[in-house]
């Protein structure tokens, strides 16, 4: 005899039909700092700072005190010296290095809140996205899918008792299908937009 049931198991997608499970944007948008590229882009503009405030501090010529004392074998009065040393050019004051470190630091700069104003486009995408999802998944009905599965079972019987058709039967499983068919994908959806918006974040590992 015929034997033909399909199943699709909505339970694990029970919880993301809640639209209290929607984050906060605010709170997405605190947490692009985990990010490799925003890491990776500060730690650059850190670095170009610490480098102009060391050639800054290089500016400063260091100064060679000299302190000489000479009896000068008794020949006349002692003598007693003192000197001081500077190096030369005296009046460059590492200004060439300055200017290319406060040049690297401003692009370094720009290149960091580039970085943030990129994630923080990719984390609004993902959020608006899921958000949409979700109030679409509003209108569905998972209770329908077990109506429609408990109808499948009293269509095949009756299939199986000659009281319906095959062909009736087979227009009520293809709407069946399609309906397991359309929850599966929406469900799928809504999972791969929540990773999506994880993975913008900086929370995929």
């Amino acid at each position: 005899g015929f034997r033909g049931v399909i199943w699709v198991d909505t339970t694990g997608f029970q919880r993301l039909l809640k639209r209290e499970d929607l984050p906060a944007l605010d709170s997405l948008l605190a947490q692009i700092e985990r990010r490799g590229d925003v890491r990776l882009a500060r730690a650059a503009y850190q670095f170009a700072a610490a480098d102009l405030s060391l050639q800054k501090a290089l500016a400063i010529p260091n100064v060679d005190v000299q302190v000489e004392y000479d009896r000068l074998g008794s020949y006349r009065l002692n003598q007693l010296g003192v000197g001081f040393a500077l190096p030369l050019p005296l009046f460059n004051r590492n200004q060439g290095n300055i200017a290319a470190a406060r040049r690297t630091l401003e692009a370094n700069e720009l290149a960091y809140q580039q970085a943030v104003l990129a994630a923080q486009s990719e984390v609004l995408q993902a959020w608006r996205r899921y958000a949409f999802l979700l109030e679409q998944s509003q209108q569905l009905n998972p209770g329908l899918f077990d109506r429609y599965r408990q109808a499948e079972a009293a269509y095949r019987e009756n299939l199986l008792a000659g009281r319906v058709s095959f062909l009736v039967y087979v227009d009520f499983f293809q709407s069946y299908r399609d309906l397991a068919e359309n929850l599966s994908e929406t469900f799928y959806q809504i999972h791969q937009a929540q990773n999506e918006m994880e993975f913008a974040v900086g929370m995929a590992p």
